[in-house]
């Protein structure tokens, strides 16, 4: 007998909002050709809004060792010590690179790890000797966290970054003259470097290493200059290494994960970033225009289809259009996405929303939708608070403001607003201020020569590339409309 959409929509397994923490992922990922976007090509760092699956897609990687014969390194930033490591420039190199000597000795130190720990590289060379004497002279056999412990043991020697030999036993510190000059990281950094480059030229092994979850520290960190000067320099340095390496070896690479909106930044700093272009894969779900597949099979409709067809059972046949047709019989998918940011993490809280409601009020329907919506726009709000507030602190005034300004706004209106005496303190700048909300998502934009005359929305989420405009109507995302109760 076959399922009714309600029946159905109760039975799938959407997973987790966050990448992160779904258990499930490598059942359902929706592979977009990662190997042959990222992984085979010049691409280094992978780059994306809040919420689009930077981490399911690096977590992923990491779980195809076995299959295509690699060893992978994730290395995460969710508990890094950056306040110690922002301490330890080497005053040597001019700012903003004078962290390259530090990520540049912890990314050497992990490719060195790998191949200590890899039983399937038989090389018996006297690099890969050397190598394996230099990991258990320094780190001994628990290399967990090694970026983390690098940055707890290193510490300044005047304008140098040193490295404290680390101990073997708890009772046993090392002496100096056992491990010669391998003190001084930059020493330590040009013998690992020739060492692991002759080791990868030969091998048949392929050695990666992810830098996931760098943004984590962006609340704390977003007004310290030497924040930016420590991601740019970890940029340079896997730029330039990767460069190096791919002279004579494809078999090493390192990748680096960053929100869109941090690497937006790196241009204010310093002008040479904008190298990092070349070498960027763009990770977003907007249906490309024109008459093509992703238009009329969009990628994010692909993704929650993997879960439906993994949750239910075999030749089922049923669709995310059979699920959500008696919610919108025109286009459920476009109607649900309208709502949400264009980002997996949304609408898959949304298609979340939807099968909770549904199976408290027992039926599946446009009223069913409508009271999940209104449960889904108050968690985007508090999603969009999160990421507003480093830039905002006064966000209860901001949304506030938001819904005090209606369902269609001007510039002017708006701007009249913030120089009310309740609103002064939410910003200086309307303009400023408009541009970071569009650039977030939190407003759109409609080209309507008047309230009533609505033509086309588009946003940032579905428009990547286009700017605030102060000449057209604003209006706050459908989305998050129901959450901030403007009717």
């Amino acid at each position: 007998m076959a399922l009714t959409p309600a029946e159905a929509l109760l039975k799938v397994d959407f997973g987790h909002p966050d990448g992160t923490h779904d258990h499930n992922l490598n059942n359902y990922f929706y592979d977009r050709d990662v190997w042959s976007n990222i992984i085979t090509r010049d691409k280094c760092f992978v780059i994306g809004r809040k919420g689009t699956g930077k981490s399911a897609l690096c977590i992923w990687i990491k779980s195809q060792e076995k299959e295509k014969g690699i060893l992978v390194t994730n290395l995460k930033f969710q508990n890094f010590p950056f306040n110690r490591f922002l301490n330890l420039s080497d005053d040597e190199f001019a700012r903003p690179n004078q962290y390259r000597s530090m990520w540049k000795y912890i990314i050497l130190c992990e490719f060195a790890v790998q191949i200590y720990q890899d039983q399937s590289n038989d090389d018996d060379s006297s690099e890969r000797r050397e190598i394996d004497n230099f990991v258990e002279t320094m780190f001994g056999r628990d290399t967990s966290e090694l970026h983390t412990v690098i940055t707890e043991e290193a510490k300044k020697d005047g304008a140098k970054v040193v490295v404290k030999p680390f101990t073997l036993s708890a009772t046993r510190e090392l002496k100096r003259a056992e491990i010669g000059e391998w003190n001084n990281i930059v020493q330590i950094n040009e013998r690992l470097e020739s060492l692991l480059i002759n080791i990868f030229q030969r091998t048949n092994r392929q050695y990666l290493i992810q830098f996931d979850q760098l943004d984590d520290n962006y609340n704390l960190y977003r007004d310290n200059t030497k924040y930016f000067e420590a991601l740019i320099s970890l940029f340079k340095v896997i730029y330039d290494l990767n460069g190096e390496i791919s002279r004579v070896s494809s078999q090493a690479k390192v990748i680096a994960y960053l929100r869109s909106d941090i690497y937006a930044q790196f241009s204010r700093h310093d002008a040479d970033s904008a190298k990092f272009e070349y070498a960027s894969y763009k990770l977003h779900w907007r249906e490309r225009s024109g008459r093509n597949r992703d238009y009329y099979y969009p990628p994010l409709q692909k993704l929650i289809d993997l879960r439906i067809r993994h949750s239910l059972p075999s030749g089922a046949g049923i669709t995310f259009e059979n699920i959500f047709a008696p919610i919108h019989n025109t286009d459920p998918f476009r109607y649900m996405r309208h709502r949400t940011l264009h980002r997996p993490r949304d609408m898959i809280q949304l298609c979340v929303k939807v099968q909770k409601m549904t199976g408290e009020i027992g039926i599946l329907s446009s009223e069913t939708f409508a009271a999940a919506e209104k449960s889904y726009s108050l968690w985007l709000k508090d999603e969009l608070i999160n990421e507003v507030a480093p830039i905002v602190p006064e966000t209860h005034l901001l949304f506030e403001m938001l819904k005090n300004a209606g369902k269609f706004f001007s510039h002017s209106e708006f701007n009249e607003m913030l120089n009310g005496s309740r609103y002064k303190q939410v910003h200086d700048s309307c303009e400023e201020l408009l541009r970071y909300l569009y650039e977030l998502g939190i407003i759109v934009h409609w080209e309507i020569s008047s309230p009533n005359e609505r033509l086309r929305m588009y946003s940032a989420a579905q428009d990547p590339g286009s700017a605030y405009n102060p000449n057209l109507y604003c209006a706050v995302h459908p989305g998050l409309q129901k959450g901030l109760y403007i009717n």
